[in-house]
């Protein structure tokens, strides 16, 4: 909450400085502090503060209540007046200015916090309620009702512009007048008057309304009609203080609704072309206009429009069409009312029809129809301007929807009227007989076509004849069943008959009958078609005939048949077509549906396409494979074969056709594809392989030599710790994992990439078209970004990074080898340098890995020509200053290199497997050592510390190296120390555990190497059967004046005694950091400054100086 701003005005400074004291230690904010008036109203306008303390008795020619007095004049800020005089006239003088609080100095600290408070919110409350009252005042403005209020005498204290006008007097005119000198109200029918409404509603508090009509009279105007609500106006306490009068104007309501009224009554009994000529008659006489007229539109886009009745000063007028372009009348079009009160000939200067007849207002309101269409407007126009009258607004947006109906009832009439003599025309031209007779039988409609069929012409049937003289006379009883059921309201499928002719032969018919409606939709007799199918009788047995033949033949037919009229969708198979599906004759019903629901769903569309587009185009014979579900509940693929069959006017009516089983050809298609499939893709995710990835890479190769702006991008990735990840949570979630990130990788890429799997956890991408080395880094960079996500596998959530190498066409390559080669030579880069990155092929990385192939080259030949050699570092206790033992750490003295560090050659050795041999030469080395120096000075605790690998560690054999080692070099095993690192351990803490406790068993001492970088819990760390902790060196290097990193120390210290375990440091280089480890009571310490790694020789000396730190 922002502070309360505080103008001080005093001329005192002392006061002004003890005030400003009180302020600050009140939460308020001092803005200043003025000695003058003027200077207070500059003061005040410039920084707008939210209250003044004033000191009233001021020097110069403004006092304090003149300065008040203009301030809260111009800004509306409170005044609190502090002053050392109590004087009434000042006091009197000082309520002119209205400030908030009057203070006598001196004043208490509470005094003027409460007074400032009480300030504050009495002008916030001030502030909302004039709020308030502007509100009020606003919405009393712009209301459409009247409204009065009096006090309880009758004299009026507000009225709003609405009620000025309804009563005829300006606001000026109505202050302090009586209600009843204003205007005189009284109910119609009890004549109530507006002193006795007074008095009721004083007396009893309640309110009084009246809805049926009041007559409101003064000296100004005569009558107006008002629906008024008269209320008493009430304080706080419940008492009566004023009246409110609120009333609307209803004297143009009541009379819309006479005219409305009169207008209906003239209309009332007649319809159609009489309906709208006595509208526009009586419209024009009520609303006393000149003109009044009703127009259809005709033309929307042409904007025509037809006047089918209108009322011309006295006389009808004649119906005429006319463009509404340029009249009053084109506005309609916009679906809204139109109203020129005057001066309309000026507006509309190229309509002939207003100056001709001397027009000058208008008013029009369009006519819609059930769907909102304009189908016409209704309209008035006069000779003289007609004042904003919404009588005749309203009279006209009524009666617009009356016309509107009855220009659609007419409309409509006249489309049954068409429709019948269409319906007559289209009988007579239909080749069959039409006939319709009444409830007796009689006829009452036939057709022409009747003299065709039975030689009878149409007015002979009826003059006298029934439908019984056209049927056989065994037909007459089911005739009349049919015709009964017809004028019950039943409906009832065609018949067939024997009908005769005039000359009394005998024919097939097919009769369809239906029931005839009057105007009141009640069946009043039945109408009948009557077609002679005797061509058809002829035709159906010729097909009769027909099929025999063809069911003898395809009987003969070892595959199915199928038959589809295309006319009726008649469906036939074949009892051979069934039993291919496993089913009997009688299984299978013959619908097009029993075919489709069979047919399997991704092969549906197809075959449904297929046959449609055949029919359709006739083009060729169709044909089409498909997979059936048969009987047994497996698909079987079948191949569908047809063609069509056309009627005379070459229109296809029907396509037959057989069905071939190929479903043992198509089995062997699948095998040989599976085979050609797995031979270039990986069983496990099913991407391309080795194989098949080196043959695209050679196309692109070729490619890029041949095409100059093609160029091309090989991503090689691994999945760091995978073999961690493999070991511990087991082969199958192994597998899962690289199914999962297959997945993923393919997600990251285009469909014209390829990724291939290239080894166990290594992937290739292939990354075409790309236009420089960044297309191919925001690949890599969009990787990585999707592998933060974890894998949720069997429910393990795993974390997984990835190391990428890329290499590009840039480099002239000749073949593919080569540019995974340096893809790998890049992702090896990354690796090294921390994993979970991607590096960018360059010459360099070629130098170095060139290098690194040659260290690795002469590595393997290292342990034959006895190129490694151990020094050793000592470890003393920093309890006695003395040495207790060394650590081993292997040197190579290379023949051309010279010494190469373990930092390189260790990595290299790891990744190769040769670590083993070389690690069962130095636990040998290094235990034999001991022994001699254990001899040589006379020092059986002497220790030697080895360190064990990640890769010894995790082999088989390390059990039976350390226990060999043991029985060829005689060492004691409790002088024996093997350094593990912490990462090592954790990698799998369970099977490191079993590991480390095998160890133990063999009375070897077990130490955890640079702990505290390794992140190991410590849930895990006292199941751990370890001796000693060994304190990283980043931790001990950074130990120094400020006691950097002591802390860290000193809790690693602790651990190890609480868990039972010896802390040693290492990388001591100062005195200052020696002093310091043994002030934290850390048992053992190596280091330069205590010794650097040194050959046999040089510790063979130094131990014989007998040295103490």
């Amino acid at each position: 909450m922002d502070k309360i701003n505080i103008l001080i005005v005093e001329d005192e400074n002392i006061v002004a400085k003890d005030i400003e004291f009180n302020l600050n230690n009140l939460g308020y904010n001092c803005i200043g502090n003025v000695s003058s008036g003027q200077k207070a109203i500059d003061k005040a306008i410039e920084s707008k503060p939210d209250l003044v303390l004033m000191d009233i008795m001021l020097k110069g020619d403004m006092d304090g209540i003149k300065a008040a007095e203009i301030i809260r004049e111009k800004l509306n800020i409170p005044i609190i007046f502090i002053t050392a005089y109590f004087d009434k006239k000042l006091i009197e003088k000082a309520k002119i200015t209205e400030p908030y609080a009057y203070m006598l100095k001196p004043f208490s600290q509470r005094e003027l916090h409460t007074n400032i408070e009480i300030a504050l919110y009495k002008h916030q409350a001030e502030k909302e309620i004039k709020q308030s009252r502007m509100w009020l005042q606003k919405t009393l403005e712009n209301i459409s009702d009247g409204v009065i209020t009096t006090d309880i005498n009758g004299l009026i204290t507000y009225s709003n512009p609405v009620a000025q006008k309804i009563i005829g007097f300006k606001s000026s005119e109505l202050k302090e007048k009586n209600i009843s000198q204003v205007f005189n109200v009284y109910e119609q029918n009890t004549e109530l008057s507006i002193d006795e409404i007074l008095k009721t509603i004083l007396d009893n508090g309640k309110t009084i309304n009246y809805e049926n009509g009041l007559i409101l009279s003064n000296d100004r105007i005569k009558q107006v009609f008002i629906n008024n609500k008269i209320s008493p106006i009430k304080n706080a306490d419940d008492k009566i203080i004023g009246i409110v009068f609120i009333f609307r104007d209803i004297t143009e309501k009541k009379q819309s609704k006479e005219i409305l009224r009169l207008i209906v009554d003239s209309t009332l009994s007649s319809i159609g072309d009489d309906f709208f000529k006595s509208l526009v008659q009586q419209l024009a006489k009520t609303l006393d206009v000149s003109f009044a007229f009703i127009c259809e539109l005709k033309d929307i886009d042409k904007k025509i429009c037809r006047v089918i009745s209108s009322w011309e000063v006295d006389a009808h007028g004649e119906n005429i069409d006319f463009f509404m372009q340029n009249t009053p009348s084109e506005a309609i079009l916009n679906g809204n009312l139109v109203f020129y009160p005057n001066r309309l000939q000026y507006l509309f200067p190229k309509d002939p029809l207003l100056k001709n007849n001397n027009i000058e207002s208008y008013i029009g309101i369009p006519m819609f129809d059930a769907e909102k269409n304009i189908i016409g407007h209704l309209g008035v126009m006069h000779n003289k301007p007609i004042k904003e009258n919404s009588v005749h607004q309203s009279i006209l947006k009524f009666m617009s929807q009356r016309v509107a109906m009855e220009l659609i009832r007419k409309k409509s009439e006249e489309v049954i009227k068409e429709s019948e003599e269409k319906f007559r025309q289209l009988t007579n031209s239909l080749p069959h007989t039409i006939f319709e007779m009444d409830k007796n039988y009689k006829f009452t409609f036939v057709n022409n076509y009747v003299y065709n069929s039975f030689g009878y012409k149409a007015l002979e049937m009826l003059d006298s004849m029934s439908m019984y003289d056209i049927l056989a006379i065994e037909e007459k009883e089911k005739a009349d069943e049919n015709v009964k059921k017809v004028l019950n309201g039943e409906n009832i499928d065609f018949s067939e008959y024997s009908a005769l002719k005039k000359d009394l032969t005998l024919f097939p018919v097919l009769i369809y009958y239906s029931p005839v409606f009057n105007k009141e939709h009640i069946i009043s007799g039945v109408r009948a078609v009557i077609v002679d199918i005797s061509k058809l009788r002829s035709t159906e047995k010729a097909l009769k005939d027909s099929e025999e033949r063809y069911s003898l033949t395809f009987k003969s037919i070892n595959d199915g048949f199928w038959d589809w009229n295309i006319i009726t969708n008649e469906m036939y198979f074949s009892p051979r077509w069934k039993y291919m599906l496993g089913y009997e004759d009688h299984e299978i019903i013959n619908s097009l549906d029993q075919w489709f629901n069979r047919v399997h769903h991704d092969d549906l569309i197809n075959l449904k396409e297929k046959l449609d587009s055949y029919v359709n185009n006739l083009f060729g014979g169709f044909e089409q494979e498909y997979r059936i579900l048969h009987k047994n509940g497996k698909y079987v693929w079948f191949l569908a074969k047809g063609n069509a069959v056309k009627d005379s006017k070459g229109t296809i009516y029907r396509v037959f056709g057989s069905q071939i089983d190929i479903n043992q050809h198509k089995v062997n298609e699948k095998l040989l594809e599976n085979l050609l499939h797995n031979a270039s893709h990986d069983f496990l995710t099913g991407l391309p392989n080795r194989s098949m990835f080196l043959e695209k890479l050679e196309k692109s190769i070729f490619k890029s030599k041949s095409k100059k702006d093609y160029n091309f991008a090989v991503l090689f990735v691994d999945i760091d710790r995978f073999k961690v990840i493999n070991e511990s949570l087991g082969h199958n979630i192994g597998n899962i994992l690289l199914v999962e990130a297959a997945i993923k990788l393919q997600l990251c890429l285009r469909p014209e990439d390829t990724i291939a799997r290239f080894g166990s956890d290594e992937f290739a991408i292939l990354i075409e078209e790309i236009e420089s080395s960044n297309d191919a880094l925001n690949v890599a960079k969009r990787i990585q970004k999707e592998m933060i996500v974890p894998f949720l596998l069997n429910e393990h959530e795993i974390f997984v990074s990835l190391s990428i190498g890329i290499s590009t066409s840039s480099t002239n390559y000749e073949g593919s080898e080569e540019i995974i080669r340096d893809a790998e030579i890049a992702m090896r880069r990354a690796k090294n340098i921390g994993r979970s990155r991607y590096e960018l092929f360059d010459s360099d990385m070629h130098t170095q890995a060139l290098e690194l192939l040659q260290i690795e080259t002469d590595l393997r030949y290292a342990i034959e020509r006895k190129e490694f050699v151990l020094y050793y570092q000592p470890i003393i206790s920093l309890k006695t200053g003395k040495i207790t033992g060394f650590e081993a750490l292997i040197r190579w003295i290379h023949p051309k290199k010279g010494i190469i560090g373990s930092d390189i050659f260790i990595p290299i050795a790891e990744e190769t497997g040769m670590i083993i041999p070389i690690g069962v030469w130095v636990l040998q080395e290094a235990c034999q050592q001991i022994k001699i120096w254990q001899t040589k000075f006379d020092n059986n605790v002497l220790t030697m510390s080895i360190n064990i690998s990640g890769k010894q560690f995790s082999s088989s054999k390390l059990l039976d190296n350390i226990s060999q080692t043991i029985i060829d070099t005689k060492v004691d095993p409790v002088n024996i120390k093997l350094e593990i690192t912490e990462s090592t351990i954790m990698e799998n803490a369970d099977k490191a555990r079993s590991m480390l406790e095998q160890i133990r068993e063999l009375n070897i001492q077990l130490q955890i190497d640079d702990f505290g970088t390794g992140y190991s819990s410590l849930s895990y760390l006292h199941r751990f059967p370890v001796n000693s902790l060994k304190i990283d060196r980043s931790f001990v290097s950074r130990i120094g004046a400020n006691d950097e990193n002591v802390e860290i120390v000193r809790t690693i210290v602790s651990l190890a005694k609480n868990l039972n375990m010896e802390a040693i440091a290492e990388g001591i280089e100062t005195f200052e950091q020696l002093k310091k480890l043994k002030s934290l009571d850390c048992e053992y310490g190596q280091g330069y400054f205590i010794s650097r790694p040194v050959p046999v020789k040089d510790i063979e000396k130094l131990m014989g100086s007998n040295p103490v730190w």
